[in-house]
């Protein structure tokens, strides 16, 4: 998994990472690629540039807290990516530390209502889990990705 924060409107334009990153973690993707290794992006920034990512590196999934630079929100992203590329997130790290776990709970099914439907989604932290935190909430999240399935077979 590459961090590629810098491509995103917290750090730099679009363009900026396009003309100072994008060829080189290409490079990095490519030597993946080439030797059957799975890629995948995470990147935590607001704003994150999916598009310009995608093309430079062809992942199989993304990892991201906020909606992506080309997307109104998150119904937006699963509905622009969900089908072509895992989605991985958006829960966010410091509700780990301010939340009930009741809050929490309500947090992980929000984004399973979001990005689960006909899904390669993956409930997570759109970042680093908190050091130094316990991992009650850790198994929370565990716990509603077994069991909350709102979505029935048809």
């Amino acid at each position: 998994m590459f961090d590629t924060l810098f491509a995103s409107g917290t750090i730099m334009s679009k363009d900026m990472w396009i003309e100072m990153e994008s060829d080189a973690i290409k490079a990095l993707a490519d030597v993946c690629h080439e030797r059957g290794v799975l890629v995948m992006i995470h990147n935590c920034g607001e704003k994150p540039y999916f598009d310009a990512q995608i093309e430079a590196t062809n992942p199989i999934a993304f990892s991201f807290l906020h909606p992506p630079a080309d997307c109104a929100d998150f119904a937006e992203c699963k509905e622009k990516y969900g089908k072509t590329l895992g989605l991985i997130g958006c829960v966010p790290p410091p509700m780990v530390v301010t939340s009930t776990d009741e809050a929490w709970v309500e947090e992980c099914k929000r984004q399973i209502d979001i990005f689960g439907k006909d899904s390669g989604y993956m409930l997570a932290t759109g970042c680093e889990y908190p050091s130094g935190s316990d991992f009650r909430k850790a198994e929370l999240m565990v716990e509603v990705a077994k069991t909350y399935t709102p979505y029935k077979e048809a």
